[in-house]
C-alpha cells in the first residue's frame, strides 16, 4: 500500500535537501599514540581445530562428510582448512567466497555463497575455461560467448541458463578467480497459495505438496481439522525440514516463482563480520543490591533468589531471566552491566522462539480487560474459541497476537502519535542511502518517558543489497517505539529473517520500492507473533510537523553504515 500517496506526504528526492558533510576526522599516527609500536610483535592466533568427521550441507548436494585420515586432520580441522576441503568437493563453491557456519557440538557445517558480493546487473569477464556451475552441474556458456575472452552481459546469461531452468531467471552471480556461481536472494512469499504447491530444490528434485499431505502434516502436528486446511508458510516451512534436514536451525530460504508458480528452495548462512574472538573469562554478575532492568519494569535481585550467591554467570541470570519472560535465551540474548547505577540489562538480539507456553493463561474475557486496564506491565496469554494469542500490555500499547494469524489481533498505541515528518525523513533518508550505497538501512524510533518527546537512532550496521545487521543494543532509558528499514530494489514485504529477529515489543516497518514510488508496511509485535497495521494513522499524526531529523541521520552515514561487502574476506 502507497501510504504517502493516501495520506499525502510528498516524498522528496535527496537531491532536493540541503545535507551537511561531516568532516572527516584525522587518524591518529603512532607518533600520536606515544611513539612508534610497529616494533613490538603480537602473538598469532591459534586457529579453532574442529573434530571429524564434519557432515557438510549445501542444500543443492546431497549432505557428504570430510573425515579425518593418517595423512591430515588427526588432530582436528580448521574453518579454513574445511572451506578448501569443500572447494576441492564443490567447485562452485570457492573458498573465499563461501559462508560457512559450523555446529561443533553434533559435528555439522552449513555452507552458502556470499550473497552480498552477487553481481545483478551490468556483465561478466568469460573465457573458454570459465566455469559457472551449481549443485555440480556445469552449465554450458559458450553460445553467448564472442569471442575465445569477452564480456557478456549479466541479462544475456540470464535468458540463457533460463533455458537449463526458469529459476536463472531471478539469479545473481558471484564470482572468484575463473569459477561463477548463481545465487538467489529470499523472495516475497504469497499470503495464500494453492495446492499443490510445487517445490525446485535444484540438484536434487522436484516436490509437490499436494492438500492431502498438508492435511496429514497439520494432524500429525495436534491440529483439529475441519476439511482442508489453510495454507500456512510457516507450515510449509516446518514439513520442507521434516523431509530435508539440511535446512533446519534457520537455514531455509525460499523465493516464489510467480510466472512459474515454484517455490525455489535454498541454503542460508548468516555471515559474521570480522575474526572470531578469542574465549574471555566468564564475566560473573553480583546479586547484592543489583537490579534487573528489562524495558518496562525492574526486578531487585538478591543472594536468596540464586540459593545464596552473591555472583552468578550469564547463563544463571538468563535462565532466571526466562522465568520472568520465556523469550529470553541463552542463544540470544546479551547481557549489560551498568556499574555505576547497579543496573543489569538483558537485551534480546533476535530469536525464532517468541514462546507463550509458560506465561499465565487467561481464559475470561472480563479478566482480559481487567489486565488491559491495569495500569501495570502485563504478559500473558489468552485463549478464546478460536486461537491462542499472546498479550503485552506496556506503557507504550496493548497488543494481543497470534502466532500465524497477524490479521486476527488487537493493537492499541496509548502514546501520542508519531509526528509524520519523521516518516517523511526517514524515508528521505532510506532514499539517500540507497543512491550511495545501493543498500538497505535500519533506523529506530524511541520515545524519551521524561522528556515526552520522540527520537531517532542511527545503529552502527553492516549493510547490503538485501540485509541489514547491527549488534547495537537498544538505548537505555528510551521506550524502543519502532524498528523501520528499507529495501532497495524490493517491494516492501515481511522477510523470514525479519520473522525472526523482529521478536521485541515494538512496532515494526519496512519501505520498499524506495527508487521508485516507495511503499510502507507497518505492524506490531511481540515475542515473534504479530499483528498487522493497514492504517498508518493508528500511531502517526500525518500532519504534524516537528524536528527535522534528516540532517541528524545523512550526518551520521559515513560513521554509522558499513557495507558487507568490505567484510567478506572475514568470513
Amino acid at each position: 500500500m502507497d501510504l504517502f500517496t493516501m495520506y499525502n506526504i510528498p516524498v522528496e528526492t535527496p537531491a532536493e535537501k540541503d545535507t551537511k558533510k561531516t568532516e572527516t576526522k584525522p587518524k591518529k599516527t603512532a607518533s600520536a599514540k606515544g611513539g612508534n609500536k610497529s616494533s613490538s610483535k603480537k602473538p598469532v592466533k591459534k586457529e579453532e581445530l574442529y573434530k571429524l568427521p564434519i557432515t557438510v550441507y549445501t542444500g543443492y548436494r546431497e549432505p557428504f562428510s570430510i573425515e579425518a585420515n593418517e595423512a591430515k586432520y588427526k588432530e582436528g580441522i580448521t574453518l579454513r582448512q574445511l572451506k578448501q576441503e569443500i572447494e576441492a568437493i564443490c567447485p562452485e563453491y570457492p573458498a573465499k567466497i563461501i559462508l560457512v557456519e559450523i555446529d561443533g557440538k553434533t559435528s555439522k557445517a552449513w555452507v552458502a555463497l556470499n550473497s552480498t558480493l552477487a553481481v545483478r546487473k551490468g556483465s561478466l569477464k568469460l573465457n573458454k575455461d570459465t566455469l559457472i556451475s551449481l549443485a555440480g552441474h556445469e552449465i554450458d556458456h559458450t553460445s553467448v560467448m564472442t569471442d575465445t575472452e569477452c564480456e557478456v552481459s549479466i541479462d544475456e546469461l540470464k535468458k540463457t541458463f533460463e533455458a537449463v531452468h526458469p529459476a536463472f531467471a531471478y539469479a545473481g552471480f558471484v564470482s572468484e578467480g575463473n569459477v561463477i556461481t548463481p545465487v538467489f536472494d529470499e523472495g516475497k512469499m504469497p499470503s495464500e497459495l494453492k495446492f499443490p504447491i510445487r517445490l525446485c530444490l535444484y540438484g536434487r528434485e522436484n516436490w509437490q505438496i499436494t492438500q492431502e499431505e498438508y492435511n496429514a502434516f497439520l494432524t500429525e502436528k495436534g491440529n483439529t481439522l475441519e476439511g482442508d486446511g489453510k495454507y500456512d508458510e510457516d507450515m510449509v516451512r516446518e514439513m520442507i525440514i521434516a523431509r530435508y534436514p539440511d535446512f533446519d536451525g534457520d537455514h531455509l530460504r525460499l523465493h516464489y516463482m510467480d510466472k512459474e508458480n515454484i517455490v525455489l528452495v535454498t541454503m542460508y548462512v548468516k555471515p559474521v563480520s570480522g575474526a572470531t574472538a578469542g574465549k574471555k573469562k566468564e564475566e560473573l554478575y553480583p546479586t547484592e543490591g543489583t537490579t534487573l532492568s528489562f524495558i518496562f519494569n525492574k526486578v531487585p535481585l538478591s543472594p536468596e533468589l540464586f540459593d545464596g550467591k552473591k555472583e552468578i554467570s550469564k547463563k544463571e541470570l538468563i535462565s532466571y531471566c526466562a522465568t520472568l519472560y520465556p523469550e529470553y535465551d541463552n542463544e540470544n540474548t546479551q547481557i549489560r552491566y551498568d556499574k555505576e547505577r547497579k543496573l543489569i540489562i538483558p537485551v534480546l538480539q533476535g530469536s525464532s522462539k517468541g514462546a507463550v507456553s509458560d506465561l499465565k493463561m487467561v481464559t475470561d474475557a472480563e479478566e482480559l480487560e481487567a489486565l488491559r486496564n491495569s495500569g501495570c506491565y502485563e504478559l500473558f496469554r489468552y485463549m478464546d474459541a478460536q486461537r491462542l494469542y499472546r498479550v503485552e500490555s506496556t506503557p507504550v500499547s496493548f497488543i494481543k497476537a497470534s502466532k500465524g494469524y497477524p490479521e486476527a489481533g488487537t493493537y492499541e498505541y496509548r502514546l501520542p502519535k508519531i509526528p509524520g515528518n519523521i516518516l517523511k525523513d526517514i524515508v528521505d533518508f532510506f532514499m539517500l542511502v540507497e543512491k550511495t550505497y545501493g543498500t538497505e538501512v535500519l533506523v529506530r524510533i524511541y520515545w524519551d518517558p521524561d522528556k515526552e518527546e520522540y527520537l531517532l537512532e542511527l545503529p552502527e550496521q553492516e549493510v547490503s543489497q538485501s540485509s541489514v545487521m547491527t549488534k547495537d543494543p537498544l538505548m537505555d532509558g528510551m521506550y524502543p517505539i519502532m524498528d523501520i528499514h528499507s529495501h532497495c530494489h524490493y517491494d516492501a514485504f515481511f522477510s523470514v529473517v525479519d520473522n525472526t529477529d523482529e521478536i521485541g515489543s515494538r512496532l515494526y516497518g519496512v519501505v520498499g520500492s524506495v527508487h521508485n514510488n516507495p511503499q510502507f508496511l507497518l505492524r506490531a509485535g511481540t515475542g515473534g507473533c504479530f499483528v498487522n497495521i493497514d492504517d498508518a494513522s493508528v500511531v502517526f499524526d500525518l500532519a504534524k510537523n516537528e524536528t527535522d531529523w534528516y540532517e541528524l541521520l545523512s550526518s551520521q552515514m559515513k560513521e554509522k553504515i558499513h557495507t558487507m561487502r568490505s567484510l567478506a574476506n572475514g568470513f
